[in-house]
Order: C-alpha cells, then structure tokens, then sequence
C-alpha cells in the first residue's frame, strides 16, 4: 500500500491558490488588451467620421503651399491615435522640419477615450464641419500669432 504520508493539503492548496492567481492576472491582462484594441477601433472611426486626416492634408495643401510634414502617432502623448502637422517658418514660408522636435508650427489632432482634440482643445463635437471650423480658429491664431517673425 503507498505511504501518503508524502501528500501534504496545505502544499496542493497552496499550489491550486498559485494557479488561481495566474488566472486571474492572465483575464485581467486579456480584458485589458481587449479595452486597448477596443479604444484602437473607436479612435479609428472618429479619425474617419470626422475626416481629420484628409482636412489637415488640406490644411497643409493650402495654408502651407504643401509644406511640411504630416505624421502619424499611435499611443502617444496621452492619445489613443492622433496626426500632426509640423512645418518650420512662418505660414507664408512653410518648410519641412529639419527634425520634428525643431518644428515651429504644429497642429495636432488626436483621440482620446471617444474624445476628440486639436491642439490640445476639445473638439465641441466630432464631425467634419465642427472640426473644419477648429482648424480654421486654430489657423488663423498661427497667422496672426508671432510665430510668423523671423528667427
């Protein structure tokens, strides 16, 4: 007959306890992944619904006679996904960067938990017209800022 003796109960409960923990970890980080990729979707759609890439492309095609540069960002600077454009200069002599970080003008439109922002200012609501008319403020404040005075 084997001895069982050998078999203690407070080491099996203390391994079932092991892998209960594991469990839960494993579900928390799966519903946390599953949150992320769901914030990735809706920051997606409002980037879409409101048409932001395509109005700063406008933006660039027009206020900066096609200067500068447009970048994309995902889960940066608190933003679920946003786009910038950067440019060097003043309006009216737009050029590309040499480095982002040297940029003289940005516009920044980003997401952020089904918010919508441009340069750091909430959105009234996200549509394309609401966001036509921030970035039309928002250039006009560049143009009449004295951000367009030589270096």
């Amino acid at each position: 007959m084997p001895d069982n003796t050998f078999i203690n109960d407070e080491w099996l409960a203390e391994l079932e306890q092991l892998h209960q923990t594991d469990k839960k970890i494993q579900e928390a980080a799966a519903a946390q992944a599953q949150s992320a990729e769901l914030r990735q979707q809706q920051a997606t759609q409002l980037m879409q619904d409101t048409r932001a890439h395509e109005l700063l492309r406008q933006v660039q095609k027009t206020l900066l006679a096609s200067q500068g540069v447009l970048r994309f960002y995902t889960n940066a600077g608190g933003y679920d996904q946003a786009v910038a454009l950067l440019w060097q200069g003043p309006v009216s002599q737009a050029q590309k960067p040499v480095k982002d970080e040297l940029a003289d003008g940005v516009i920044l439109i980003g997401t952020r938990e089904g918010q919508m922002w441009v340069n750091e200012e909430p959105l009234p609501e996200p549509t394309p017209q609401s966001l036509k008319q921030v970035l039309l403020l928002t250039c006009r404040q560049l143009v009449s800022s004295p951000l367009d005075t030589p270096h």
